[in-house]
């Protein structure tokens, strides 16, 4: 338990910076966005500073590692100070829609949670990619060594492995079930981020649609508490968009830096991300050269992705002689109708959701090509959403998992062209499609409950197994050859 209350402690010391940074007064006054920021600034500071400790030799050991991490945060503490150190005030929402879509999804919450905490790591890549990497970090305290030309997963971001990794040194052995904590709750805060992207762009009724979208996608809840980058990736692209907004809206310097800064943590998690990077860079020239934002705002965005981003990759270039590995396996790419429509033709990974995202999707592109001008809020997500969907189609749409990095944008798409369509309906017609519609969200928000919880046989047959018990169930079931060499008590 210790090893939990450091790990919440430490991520509560990046709320200074972060309520500083947000220089919007109806935000100081609101918890959700200076959370958000708390989380994504926390981790990202954390795992950077191991980063530079290890290109620099020196060994990762708990006092090491977290006194950077303080030293990194002292001041933003001391500017926190000086503006009145103002606390988080944690409160109910005052938007009827906002309460209830936060209950519908608060059994999808709790159950990832759950997963997260009391399974092991499962899934092939958390286990033979990112836990091995950490694994290694951990016995060796140092950074996993680049291969020469040999290099593939090394050269993948360390983001997410740091996490870990920090988290073993806190624990003091290999306590993957508050390393997975690491990547689950931003993960979780997708839905959060999409919310407040789709509050920023229309109002709080597109905000709960988009949350309410991400968190009833199936994949969504199968994928959240899995221990992958994808989701953890997609909560630092879905901010940086809503700042990249902010920024063409007033300007300020808080959000250039903040745009920049998340797309930077964005490709340090996951190397896809660089798409969002240079999709920033495109997106600045044309709102600098229509004096949206000053060029020094522009040049401070950059600035703040390349510092945060640039390193990693210059050390992979200059060690293996690659930005990215080869690990896209381009020529399984299925370029046909049936994976451009994904979310229509996978029912069962992206459900009734999906279905609605990718109408949402088609609406907006006919929009723009029946009028032949683009809505500033949809023009925002459409630039960024179909340079996605094209890569993946392109080169990567035999995995549809790769659809959650930009998940969270298509689901605020989406939720646009939903209340759009809502405020068609006439009254008489709402009040009577009320109940069953309610219905049918209960039941899909159960059902997302209970499909983030891995292993639910087993767990009513012995709710309370130990986690030898535990680790040797889950390699039983998805990593035989580990038992077979390995014993799952810790040591």
């Amino acid at each position: 338990m210790p090893a939990w209350f450091l790990a919440l402690l430490l991520l509560l010391a990046a709320w200074p910076w972060a309520r500083w940074l947000v220089v919007d007064e109806g935000d100081r006054r609101s918890f959700l966005l200076p959370a958000l920021l708390t989380l994504a600034l926390g981790s990202g500071a954390l795992t950077l500073g191991m980063f530079w400790l290890g290109l620099a030799g020196i060994p990762f050991t708990l006092p090491n590692t977290t006194l950077l991490y303080l030293l990194l945060m002292l001041p933003g503490g001391v500017l926190w100070w000086r503006c009145g150190h103002p606390l988080p005030r944690a409160k109910l929402p005052g938007s009827r829609i906002v309460r209830v879509a936060a209950l519908l999804l608060l059994p999808l919450c709790l159950g990832a949670l759950f997963n997260s905490a009391w399974w092991p790591f499962s899934r092939d890549d958390a286990v033979w990619i990112y836990e091995r990497f950490s694994l290694e970090m951990f016995s060796t305290g140092s950074l996993v060594p680049l291969r020469g030309e040999r290099t593939l997963y090394e050269a993948y971001p360390l983001h997410i492995p740091l996490g870990y990794t920090w988290s073993y040194l806190a624990a003091g052995w290999p306590n993957e079930f508050l390393a997975r904590s690491f990547a689950t709750l931003p993960g979780l805060a997708c839905l959060a981020a999409a919310g407040a992207l789709g509050n920023e762009i229309r109002g709080k009724l597109t905000g709960a649609l988009a949350a309410l979208l991400v968190g009833f996608t199936t994949a969504f809840g199968n994928q959240v508490a899995s221990g992958y980058v994808d989701l953890p990736a997609a909560f630092f692209i879905t901010l940086a968009v809503l700042f990249a907004r902010r920024l063409w809206r007033r300007g300020r310097w808080q959000d250039a830096l903040l745009a920049g800064l998340l797309c930077g943590l964005a490709a340090w998690t996951k190397n896809a991300a660089l798409i969002s990077c240079a999709l920033l860079a495109l997106w600045l020239l044309p709102a600098t050269l229509r004096s949206r934002i000053r060029r020094r705002g522009a040049a401070l965005a950059l600035l703040a992705c390349v510092l945060v981003a640039g390193p990693w990759y210059l050390r992979n270039l200059l060690a293996a002689g690659l930005v990215i590995p080869d690990t896209v396996w381009t020529e399984q790419a299925q370029q046909d109708l049936n994976s451009a429509l994904v979310l229509f033709t996978r029912p069962g990974t992206f459900g009734l959701a999906g279905v609605l995202i990718q109408a949402g999707l088609l609406l907006s592109i006919a929009r723009v090509l029946h009028t032949g001008r683009v809505d500033p809020p949809g023009g925002l997500l459409l630039f960024h959403v179909l340079p996605w969907y094209a890569a993946w189609w392109l080169y990567a749409s035999y995995d549809p998992r790769f659809v959650l990095l930009f998940l969270p944008l298509l689901a605020v798409l989406a939720a646009l062209r939903l209340e759009e369509l809502s405020g068609r309906i006439p009254a008489l017609w709402r009040r009577r499609l009320l109940l069953p519609v309610s219905m049918l969200a209960v039941a899909i928000a159960l059902q997302a409950g209970l499909g983030a919880i891995d292993f639910k046989a087993a767990l009513v047959n012995d709710p309370f197994m130990t986690i030898c018990e535990r680790r040797a169930l889950v390699w039983h079931e998805r990593q035989p050859a580990r038992l077979a060499s390995q014993s799952p008590c810790p040591t």
